[in-house]
């Protein structure tokens, strides 16, 4: 093969024409022209199948025979050749560690096989440095998907896409593009694919079109999750021949129809990489040239600790943590020099002694341990462990051994310190006391609620929890089956990290302690929580105030409350019960509808949402959702939802009720967590089962931290929009009303004075408490509002 060597240090190929103007200059290509062999300065290759099909249950053996370089059928281009067998061998070559770039237009043309069914051919690239999808990835060109197959286009149907982030909840950053040509790229002709990357854009071409089949932009690099964060390091190139996999929906020998006679053939005519003069960003066998001098790192300036987090060191590097101010210590894991401060204040002292009392790693090889460097969490130059995420898909770890917790009630509070250095990633992490979980970071892991977040910048923060917290979040913290509080064998204190290989969980100095003076007094009702109110006053009139919201995206409200805001000129979108376009849906006879009684929680004698639990299949569930795709990308972190809740019989009044926003955001309303077969939800808030109305107004970014819900962003959700459990009691009463997204226009102040005048203005007819209503059949005094001006009327 003749190997064109990077034009700096092989001057005799400056003969190359450049492709793309007198700005861009080739600085390096194959055009694999040695027939016979791969040059292995420029290529390895992968050998086997691991991980599961490399992660895609794809079915091939990668094997070095299956890759040669010859002629492709015209009998005179020569090529890299790839071979798929019917005996399910295969290759894949890669670059990494001998030719990588940043930047440029890196063109390719290639002789596509046909694909059908199972064979997935692919010319791609991923990130030097990092794990996937953190290391970033490129895909060019896919072809073979399932779509195609189904559809019958699949020698037209392609794709690019890229993946980037970190991978957690089964779910990463990633933008994927299938474009159907119209005429087949399976035709035994060479087609020509081009990358073009800048520091702003992606872009891929197919055959010298004017227009990319594939376009993403990269400039954004505000938050750890926006893509120009990944995009902007060296990539090192990849081409292979799956046979089979996922993206083919292809899993067993019999279904590769593609190769029932003989093999196929991918045939590479060479690979070229353009960059701009003064800008070139590129390494080949060791010798690297970066003119982009180009600031790459990541600065977190929107991260915040939450409620209960704070730094743990001030300026001078001494901690903030007073320990005259508690008291009662009950000792998992502290430093000695912690433990001499703490004195004879400490009640219990549970250390590990890896006797009675335990550090276990979970299945011993989820984390690796590294010691600490500098000092810990108190400014002490005390050891402190390093636990980095193994490359087996999850980790976890906990403190376990027999203890004695009864003493914890709602005085107390959980301390521990933690701190990172992975400012890009940000890797969440969950940790546990007993039952109750809670996410440390910006996306919930494995659907435990985030109680608050770091930044990644190798400081010490420190989180003090109240012990009444953990109960929200667990119910019971220590129950029985696992010795009760008073005998706890279980994980006392746990950490889990995900499996992001290569996550940092840096932590120390984790304690139980009662504050100086006892718990803090809460400012809130104890049954609503923050976010609960009384939906009626005493004149039966709504509390909530119209004019203090805008935007409202409307899901299940009575008809003059939907007047209301329609006349106001504050509606967003419409999307109310109509039992055609939009339905509230009872799961699988789980529950039956059941006869409302009184008034809405506007006030108004209209319908709401009324049904019980039935079938006895020892569950149930109920929702909102719309029949056909709708937008809800206008839901942001500017929006509050409002829903309302009441119950009116016996069996319903210890209920919990678990309420699901968008599929993934879970939260309980009720005294307890609501428990979902192995899952327990946190608790937001409760209502007073006196028959009476209580509402809750949540912003969005509280919800998120329960899970960011599916109509994020999307424009054409069709699934629940909010949906309802209410466990498998027969009879269990679920009345729910007032459901709409709105913004606020203030929080806590009154509405301004134009803004009452506005509403005032609106045209209608209105009983004497103000409020406004369809008809007159009730009887009683009513005032009618017209452009001639308002009139009494007796009825």
């Amino acid at each position: 093969m003749k190997h064109l060597n990077l034009l700096l240090f092989a001057s005799s190929m400056m003969f190359v024409a450049p492709a793309y103007g007198q700005d861009y200059k080739q600085v390096w290509a194959d055009e694999f022209n040695n027939v016979g062999s791969v040059d292995e300065k420029t290529w390895n290759y992968e050998i086997g199948n691991y991980n599961q099909g490399f992660g895609n249950w794809e079915l091939e053996s990668y094997q070095k025979a299956n890759a040669t370089v010859g002629l492709a059928p015209d009998g005179t281009t020569k090529a890299l050749i790839i071979s798929a067998k019917p005996d399910l061998t295969s290759a894949r070559l890669f670059t990494k560690d001998k030719v990588s770039f940043k930047y440029g237009k890196l063109e390719t043309r290639i002789m596509i096989p046909k694909t059908a069914n199972g064979l997935w051919p692919a010319f791609w690239l991923l990130g030097n440095t990092g794990t996937w999808p953190s290391c970033g990835e490129i895909d060019v060109l896919e072809m073979g998907h399932f779509d195609g197959i189904k559809n019958g286009t699949q020698e037209k149907y392609y794709s690019g896409a890229c993946h980037w982030g970190v991978y957690q909840n089964n779910s990463y950053p990633n933008y994927c593009k299938f474009t159907t040509s119209p005429t087949s790229l399976q035709d035994g002709k060479f087609h020509k694919f081009v990358l073009e990357w800048t520091p702003d854009v992606i872009n891929m071409y197919l055959d010298d079109a004017a227009k990319p089949y594939y376009s993403m932009d990269i400039s954004d690099r505000s938050l750890n999750t926006s893509p120009g964060n990944y995009f902007n390091k060296q990539f090192y190139m990849l081409v292979n021949l799956a046979i089979g996999g996922n993206f083919t929906g292809v899993h067993d020998r019999a279904a590769v129809t593609a190769l029932n006679s003989g093999e196929k053939k991918m045939y590479v005519d060479y690979i070229r990489l353009y960059q701009k003069e003064g800008q070139e960003c590129y390494t080949v066998n060791g010798k690297t040239v970066d003119n982009m001098k180009e600031d790459t790192n990541f600065e977190d300036t929107t991260t915040e600790l939450g409620e209960y987090g704070y730094k743990s060191l001030d300026a001078t590097g001494k901690s903030v943590f007073d320990f005259s101010k508690g008291s009662d210590y009950v000792i998992i894991s502290a430093s000695t020099g912690v433990m001499q401060q703490m004195g004879e204040k400490i009640k219990a002292d549970y250390s590990v002694d890896n006797t009675k009392q335990h550090l276990y790693i979970w299945n011993g090889n989820t984390y690796t341990p590294s010691a600490g460097t500098g000092v810990n969490s108190f400014g002490l130059n005390e050891e402190y462990t390093v636990y980095t995420v193994a490359n087996v898909g999850w980790s976890g770890l906990g403190f376990a051994g027999v203890k004695d917790l009864s003493m914890l009630d709602d005085n107390y509070y959980l301390h521990f310190s933690v701190k990172g250095d992975d400012a890009l990633l940000h890797a969440s992490h969950a940790f546990g006391v007993g039952e109750a979980r809670f996410t440390l970071g910006n996306v919930p892991l494995e659907g435990n609620m985030i109680l608050g977040d770091f930044k990644r910048d190798g400081e010490w923060y420190s989180f003090d929890i109240p012990f009444s917290k953990l109960k929200k979040m667990a119910g019971i913290v220590f129950p029985d089956k696992d010795g009760g509080a008073a005998a706890y064998s279980q994980n006392a204190f746990c950490a889990l990290s995900g499996g992001n290989a290569g996550t940092k969980l840096i932590f120390d100095n984790v304690f139980f302690y009662k504050k100086q003076g006892g718990s803090e007094t809460p400012d809130v009702d104890a049954t609503l929580g923050e976010f609960g109110s009384k939906s009626l006053n005493a004149e039966n009139q709504s509390t909530f105030d119209i004019a203090s919201g805008s935007d409202y995206v409307l899901i299940a409200t009575g008809s003059t409350f939907a007047n209301q805001v329609k006349d106001a000129g504050k509606v967003k979108a419409d999307y109310n019960v109509d039992n055609s376009r939009y339905n509230f849906n009872l799961w699988e006879n789980t529950m039956t509808g059941a006869t409302p009684t009184g008034t809405n929680s506007f006030g108004y004698n209209e319908e709401y949402s009324c049904v019980k639990v039935a079938g006895g299949k020892g569950w149930s569930g109920a929702g909102y959702a719309p029949a056909a795709a709708t937008d809800m990308s206008m839901i942001d972190d500017s929006y509050w939802l409002h829903f309302s809740m009441k119950t009116t019989n016996e069996i319903s009044k210890s209920a919990p009720y678990a309420i699901v926003i968008g599929e993934n955001a879970h939260f309980t309303i009720g005294s307890a967590p609501f428990t979902d077969k192995d899952k327990k939800y946190a608790v937001l808030g409760d209502f007073y089962r006196n028959g009476e109305w209580y509402s809750f107004d949540i912003p969005m970014t509280e919800i998120k931290k329960y899970g960011t819900p599916a109509f994020w962003g999307n424009s054409s959700y069709k699934n629940n929009i909010l949906s309802v459990l209410a466990g498998g009691t027969n009879g269990v009463e679920v009345n729910l009303d007032g459901v709409f997204f709105y913004k606020k226009i203030t929080t806590g102040i009154q509405a301004s004075t134009a803004d009452k005048k506005q509403q005032a203005k609106v045209l209608g007819i209105y009983d004497l408490t103000g409020r406004r209503v369809s008809d007159m059949n009730a009887g009683g005094i009513y005032i009618v509002r017209t452009n001639k001006g308002n009139f009494k009327v007796k009825k």
